[in-house]
């Protein structure tokens, strides 16, 4: 199966299909403002059961579009492959392009839906030249959080350090009862650290977990209420005031 995804700003809704059911080839059309983002997919889905090409069009000429997609299809011998198109991301008027194109060749697409907290992928094919609903499915988890920072970070990729301290050694135990993975200590773009990323199904946060310096039996300053003396920074000079 060949797989034709449009690159938008995120990388997830082209991600999450492409591992839910892995093609042969996996063509990602992308434009120059996305270009990175499919630069980071296809390092990521690179393998050698999946072949990861992209193609680069025109984020708002819909020939344009149709005549990169279908002039690749045609150089690498293609047209005759089972295919099926991702239209969740790119902009609109590459949908519309690549819509008419699985019109064109008779194939089906579908479109990726995130409906609360489930991952939803609604499929679709063309019978006599009309798009036909065929049903919907939910994603299971087929994320990780490896996968999750790889999609969204270039070089150099995130580094695992494990906990600091015992802190956040217990609270990543903790979580473990109630998510699906939990990775501590992440070092990201070289100098940002992230105490946790938690991953629930599809879905991916992140924890800063931060311990109170503070005793719980300690009073907080008080509010609303003016001191009844001034401190010796606050009192008035007496030599200021003589002069």
């Amino acid at each position: 199966m060949v797989t034709i995804s449009l690159i938008g700003e995120q990388p997830i809704p082209n991600l999450l299909p492409l591992r839910y059911q892995p093609p042969d080839i996996a063509l990602l059309a992308h434009t120059d403002r996305t270009k990175r983002v499919a630069e980071r997919l296809q390092r990521l889905l690179k393998s050698p059961d999946i072949q990861v090409r992209l193609i680069p069009t025109d984020p708002y000429d819909i020939r344009r579009v149709q005549a990169d997609i279908r002039g690749f299809l045609a150089r690498e011998g293609l047209e005759g492959a089972e295919l099926a198109f991702n239209l969740t991301g790119g902009t609109k008027t590459m949908v519309m392009a690549a819509y008419e194109l699985a019109r064109e060749y008779e194939a089906p697409f579908f479109y990726l839906q995130s409906e609360g907290r489930r991952s939803i992928l609604y499929r679709y094919r063309f019978e006599g030249g009309v798009a036909r609903y065929e049903g919907k499915e939910v994603l299971p988890g087929v994320l990780t959080i490896h996968d999750y920072l790889k999609a969204h970070l270039d070089n150099p990729y995130p580094k695992i350090t494990g906990p600091r301290n015992s802190f956040e050694k217990a609270i990543a135990e903790a979580l473990k009862e109630v998510v699906d993975e939990v990775v501590v200590g992440v070092t990201l773009a070289g100098a940002l650290e992230v105490d946790l990323v938690v991953r629930k199904g599809n879905q991916v946060g992140v924890i800063q977990a931060k311990r109170s310096t503070t005793p719980p039996d300690t009073p907080g300053p008080a509010i609303g209420r003016a001191p009844t003396e001034p401190t010796p920074a606050e009192a008035p000079s007496t030599a200021r005031s003589a002069r």
